[in-house]
């Protein structure tokens, strides 16, 4: 197997490699561009595959550098901890204890309600206080 700086070594080789091989396919200039003979397409071709062909060698060196690292950060990390188990579920408030409202309490509250929405007239005129402001909500408390 292969060390790190071997790996590094071959990528950077490989670069270098692929750096000249483009310069040289771009650098390669047919007399006539818009037409060029079938010797300078062949030439030009032919620099062309050397310039993937290296930049494939190239990618592939990154990959098998890029694979050694991941399996050297996966040798060196530690083993996960065991998840902690789940705290128990808090148990549900006790209610708070209410008492029912006596008869007395609901006809003040009902009278609240009436003037809290059909204002001040509903606290003498009960009719209209109930057309105005229907039936109390439950839960309502003034």
């Amino acid at each position: 197997m292969a060390t790190r700086a071997e790996l590094q070594q071959a990528v950077d080789d490989k670069t270098a490699a692929a750096k000249q091989a483009r310069a040289e396919w771009k650098a390669f200039d047919p007399v006539d561009q818009d037409n060029p003979t079938s010797v300078e397409q062949d030439k030009t071709d032919a620099l062309a595959k050397a310039y993937r062909d290296a930049k494939s060698a190239r990618k592939n060196a990154d990959k098998a550098l890029a694979a050694l690292d991941d399996t050297d950060a996966v040798t060196a990390a530690p083993a996960p901890a065991p998840a902690p188990k789940p705290a128990p579920a808090p148990a549900p408030a006790p209610k708070p204890a209410t008492k029912s409202p006596s008869d007395a309490d609901t006809r003040v509250l009902d009278k609240k309600w009436a003037v809290y929405i059909a204002d001040e007239r509903a606290a003498t005129d009960k009719a209209w206080g109930d057309e105005i402001a229907g039936p109390r909500p439950d839960g309502w408390t003034g």
